[in-house]
């Protein structure tokens, strides 16, 4: 029973990581952007709610695999964990994700714009691509999981 419940929150993390490349990609544009468009998509979405979400996922995904959950990549699930929850816990202490909105704007209204949209372009193609990565490896643990 317990597999069934991680197998279909393993889902709803692949439908959250594209989710969240819709929200980076909006945010991409939004830096290319002047003014800035809102979109309501993004108003009350931030970067750090997806996180949250992804915490809490590999925080049940490491109890259940300590509980001797089978077939699970092991390896792959306890560094994607910690990747998680370290990151998580650094940029709570700080407060380093505000809002998408506000990131948006912050790289808008930068002394030196284009340069800092460009950075945060290329940052949010990093997260994009090592999303995709984690995807492939959710991709696996669902499969692994399947309900027979």
């Amino acid at each position: 029973m317990l597999a069934k419940i991680i197998f279909g929150f393993t889902l709803v993390m692949v439908a959250v990581h594209i989710g969240e490349w819709v929200l980076l990609g909006q945010l991409a544009r939004a830096s290319r952007q002047r003014p800035l468009r809102s979109s309501p998509f993004t108003r009350g979405l931030g970067l750090m709610n997806f996180l949250r979400v992804e915490v809490l996922y590999y925080v049940v995904l490491i109890a259940f695999w300590l509980q001797g959950g089978t077939g699970l990549p092991g390896v792959a699930v306890f560094l994607l964990g910690a990747i998680h929850l370290g990151g998580w816990a650094a940029l709570e202490r700080k407060e380093l994700l505000p809002q998408l909105e506000a990131v948006a704007l912050i790289a808008v209204h930068n002394p030196e714009a284009e340069a800092g949209g460009s950075r945060l372009r290329r940052l949010l193609a990093g997260i994009a691509a090592f999303d995709f990565l984690e995807v492939l490896v959710l991709a696996f643990i669902a499969y692994r999981l399947w309900p027979a």
